[in-house]
């Protein structure tokens, strides 16, 4: 999936569970949205503003988080950045 300043790439998907890279361009955003299932956040590159449960979570290379299923949450950015998604 591409869209204008984000990029997703699957890199494995099975039946017992999924990766993709996502890459956001310098000021692009992932809107609100949802997981289907509990998920694992890796980021690789750049830093990310991650918004869950009415906060804000910092995070940059290196920097990892864990997410609940159907929890609505978006992301943004202002440099740009890359992280994988494990769910």
């Amino acid at each position: 999936m591409e869209k204008k300043g984000i990029t997703v790439e699957k890199v494995v998907q099975n039946d017992r569970f999924e990766i993709r890279r996502i890459s956001l361009d310098k000021g692009a955003s992932l809107p609100p949205h949802t997981s289907p299932k509990d998920a694992f956040l890796q980021m690789l590159s750049g830093c990310i503003q991650f918004y869950i449960h009415n906060e804000i979570h910092d995070l940059k290379k290196s920097d990892s988080l864990s997410f609940p299923a159907h929890v609505s949450h978006h992301v943004d950015t202002e440099e740009g950045a890359q992280f994988l998604i494990v769910r």
